[in-house]
Parts: structure tokens; sequence; C-alpha cells
């Protein structure tokens, strides 16, 4: 809902703004939705996995100060103001949020260590299997569909970079993310959080 040059707000500036105005203010709550990534109808309720975080909040501008994108790139990414586009996101955005995974250090020891953890092992399978099969998990093979150890290992190799994608988005929102939060924390103000309320059909979840 925060204002932002890129279509929609993001865990960047607009959000720090935001956390100082409500300190300011006296304000010592900030109540918020599900940060989860948004599946069809881009409600945070109905969610590919329910341990996401919403790759459209990934603040450009940091990508940018990162080496990740160019400025003609971070330029070509604004959008017009006003109600927040969806479908244009839906269109663009990846594609500039490729472009920063394009020229991210995959041997970086954060990175590594990260996708190690498997924090975001589900979701990362999920989305490879999406973005190769389409649809939804009803739509791919038995093996996929009932988690068969082969399979989700040839799904990691084979399509490795697509793997990692997602894992990268997920890197990096985590990271600005728990950012954001401790500043709001320095400030005195706690940030109560949300969760879908119901696992959506389409999801790593199912």
């Amino acid at each position: 809902s925060l204002p932002g040059k890129y279509g929609i707000g993001s865990l960047g500036k607009e959000a720090y703004a935001f956390a100082k105005l409500l300190a300011k203010s006296g304000v010592k709550y900030w109540q918020i939705l599900p940060l989860v990534q948004t599946g069809y109808g881009d409600s945070p309720y109905s969610s590919v996995s329910g341990d996401s975080g919403n790759p459209y909040f990934i603040d450009l501008p940091e990508l940018f100060r990162e080496g990740l994108l160019l400025s003609d790139e971070l330029k070509a990414a604004e959008l017009p103001a006003g109600k927040i586009d969806y479908g244009k996101l839906y269109e663009t955005r990846y594609t500039v949020l490729r472009k920063a995974f394009s020229r991210k250090n995959l041997e970086e020891k954060e990175f590594h260590d990260f996708v190690k953890s498997g924090v975001a092992e589900d979701y990362a399978l999920y989305m490879t299997a999406k973005t190769v099969y389409g649809g939804s998990f009803t739509d791919w093979g038995k093996s996929i569909l009932h988690r068969d150890a082969d399979a989700l290992e040839t799904l990691r190799t084979e399509y490795h970079e697509e793997y990692l994608f997602w894992q990268f988005l997920q890197f990096e929102f985590d990271k600005q993310w728990r950012a954001l939060k401790a500043y709001c924390n320095g400030l005195g103000l706690k940030i109560i959080g949300d969760i879908p309320l119901y696992v959506a059909a389409d999801s790593a979840d199912v």
C-alpha cells in the first residue's frame, strides 16, 4: 500500500519513511498483511507458499546498490503512480529480477548458506516446476506430484539455474525484511504479523 516509483511499495525507503513517521507519531505497533508471494488473484491470503516472501516487495534500488542492476534498468522499471497494476508487475518485474540474478555471485557464502539451510527449498522446487511444466502440481507427472526423491533431484539439477533464481528471490527478500524489521524494532516499533488463513490449492504447501 506504500507508494513507490516501481509500481508498488517495497521493503525500501517507503517502508523506512513510514516506520519513522509511526515512531514520531507515538505509534507503537504496525500491523501488516501476510508478506507472502501472492498467487492467482494477487491475494496475500492465497499464496504459492505460506513460508515465502513476495518478490514484488524486494527493493530495486537496493539491488542497484549491490551492483546487481544497472541505472538504465532501474529507470526502465519505473511505473506510473496510482493504483497497483498487478498484471503489469507480473509481466515486467520478474524480467528485472532475472537481470539482477544474472549478476549475482552464486558462490557468495551468505547466499550459499541460505540455500543449504533449506528454508526456501520447497518454494524453489515448486516454482521451478511451475516454470518448467506450467499449471499446478495436479498437471505434473506422478513422480513430481508425490515428491519422489529422484524426480526432485532431477528438477534441482537439470534446471539448477532456475532453481537458484527462486532461491535468490527469497534470499534477497529475507535480507531486506530482516533489516527493515531491525530498524523498526530499534525505533521502539513492534510489528504485528499475519499469515494466510488457509492453504491455497496451487501451492508448495499442498
